[in-house]
């Protein structure tokens, strides 16, 4: 069974944690938002962990809330080139 993590105003917030979990061998879900007619996700999403797995994800996210800005401005560059054309 899976559970909710985390929530997100963005998409890319959600693919920062997922990233974080990732990183650790969690697997993550990213679910919610609306589909808009250019293909983008509008509004909140949500971030699903399996339930063996939420515990350690918690602490996964607990000790990345210091991300740094340089940190944050690595992954905002790297988002931006894995959007389609």
């Amino acid at each position: 069974m899976e559970r909710l993590l985390a929530s997100t105003p963005t998409d890319f917030e959600a693919e920062v944690i997922v990233g974080r979990l990732a990183d650790e061998d969690i697997a993550a879900e990213i679910r919610g938002g609306l589909m808009t007619r250019g293909g983008y996700v509008q509004g909140g999403r949500d971030v699903f962990v399996a339930e063996e797995d939420l515990e350690r994800a918690r602490a996964v996210l607990s000790a990345a809330q210091g991300i740094g800005e340089d940190e944050l401005a690595e992954l905002s560059e790297e988002a931006g080139r894995e959007q389609p054309d």
